[in-house]
């Protein structure tokens, strides 16, 4: 078997023995918690029940509403991409089957990610080691048991960025794809089924805009028509969704959740660190203050019989001023809120689903994952500033780009306030992946000396 069979092959028996792995866990559900992949009532996460709700009203009534009975009220918090999956998954196979599509796309977010390293290393080993790393993750197991969207959103910007990536920031050892304006158009396009997976990769493609034009400052030459047909890719589905908004609600927006989510949880962490008692008693003060409905009707306007919209202008009118009450609380309960989020474990969530307490192997396994890929991640990056300055010099876009991602996705989970959780992490965790295995390789001495990375194959 000559090495590139032998390659593929490690990587098909890998994807099979994750594929059994999660077998085990369909079965361990099915013995303790059997209801779990029946009803979506029963998940643990009441987000996961009004998306497949949201769902299933678009293939069985023809209706955009998370009402469970008439009058099906028009949604304005979630975008369309994940319920249209789940609800597709759930009239052919239940929660079960959205849950085996969650395992199929992050395998097949781990595939483009391991392609997208191969593309810029040609090293075999730093591609299976991003492979890995998905796979081993108990954040992304515990997400991928969920019918929340945070999966399919890694899947669709890992795709975005294995179309784009080539074709805006080629390098010296990479090369271009043999169609690079097609592969910007069509990344563009995967960029847009990620924001309307989740808004918070609504400016993705800025941030990438803005890396060629840094790099065109430092004097390296923009591929001007790939980035333009990138954003005209992103911006098509995403434009006529707004339409859409516009034209049942009166708001030409993306979602009516990100104002929530700056008031009440934004706002709210900064309050709750000045005037002290929990998220919710913080919640009840600006809601008082500023006379706006509760969270929880803002969450569920078509519960209450409220007006999305009206809702939306409420919080968007009180927005600067709530944020703007505790400056320095505001950052430093967002900072506390990344450092929560990068610390965070999900074996109670877990548990929780399988009607299991022994998971305690998974608590330990997930202090120790994600405890090395940081300490990984952190050491390649202090340790290897004079290789990594000068690759930054000769290839100033993709640095920025990759800077710039990074960066975006801090900044999307400081938004979260000191809420923020362990799944707001996953964006950024291809980035730490990759950084990780370029630092594990180095003290394993996995590139053998003399050995010119494009030798290997893939």
């Amino acid at each position: 078997m000559d090495s590139s069979a032998s390659h593929r092959f490690v990587f098909c028996l890998s994807a099979g023995l994750y594929l059994l792995f999660f077998a085990g866990w369909f079965f361990a559900i099915g013995r303790g918690n059997p209801d779990y992949l029946r009803d979506f009532h029963a998940a643990v996460n009441p987000d996961a029940q009004t998306y497949v709700q949201l769902g299933e009203n678009i293939w069985r009534e023809g209706v955009y509403s998370r009402n469970p009975n008439p009058p099906f009220r028009p949604d304005f918090k979630w975008t369309p991409v994940f319920p249209v999956l789940a609800g597709a998954a759930s009239r052919c196979g239940g929660v079960g089957a959205i849950l085996a599509l969650n395992v199929l796309l992050t395998l097949a977010s781990a595939a483009l990610l391991a392609r997208l390293v191969w593309f810029y290393t040609r090293s075999y080993w730093g591609a299976f080691l991003v492979f890995l790393c998905p796979l081993l993750d108990p954040l992304v197991w515990s997400l991928n048991l969920q019918a929340m969207s945070d999966v399919a959103f890694l899947f669709f910007l890992s795709l975005g960025a294995y179309w784009t990536f080539p074709a805006l920031f080629p390098t010296e050892s990479s090369g271009e794809p043999k169609a690079p304006k097609l592969s910007a158009f069509a990344g563009g396009l995967a960029f847009a089924l990620a924001i309307l997976t989740r808004p918070s990769g609504l400016y993705v493609p800025v941030v990438l805009l803005l890396a060629a034009l840094g790099g065109w400052l430092f004097r390296q030459k923009p591929r001007w028509a790939a980035v333009g047909l990138m954003l005209l890719g992103a911006a098509l589905p995403v434009v006529g969704w707004m339409a859409r908004n516009a034209a049942v609600f009166g708001k030409f927006a993306l979602s009516g959740n990100q104002n929530i989510v700056m008031v009440y949880y934004t706002g709210g962490g900064a309050w709750q660190m000045t005037e002290g008692g929990t998220l919710d008693e913080a919640q009840k003060r600006i809601e008082e203050e500023f006379h706006l409905p509760p969270c929880v009707v803002c969450h569920n306007p078509e519960a209450f019989g409220a007006d999305p919209a009206e809702i939306d202008s409420q919080l968007a009118a009180a927005k600067r001023k709530v944020l703007l009450r505790y400056p320095k609380a505001l950052v430093l309960s967002s900072g506390i809120g990344v450092v929560k989020s990068l610390a965070a474990h999900e074996t109670r969530t877990l548990e929780e689903i399988t009607r299991f307490s022994g998971l305690r192997p998974v608590f330990v396994w997930s202090l120790v994952f994600q405890g090395t890929v940081l300490l990984l991640a952190v050491a390649f990056v202090v340790f290897r500033l004079p290789a990594l300055w000068r690759f930054a010099r000769q290839n100033p876009a993709f640095t920025l780009a990759v800077l710039g991602v990074a960066a975006y996705f801090l900044l999307t989970m400081m938004l979260s306030g000191m809420d923020c959780c362990a799944r707001y992490r996953l964006p950024l965790m291809p980035i730490v992946y990759a950084l990780a295995a370029g630092e594990l390789m180095k003290l394993m001495k996995m590139e053998r000396p003399g050995l010119h990375p494009s030798q290997d194959s893939f």
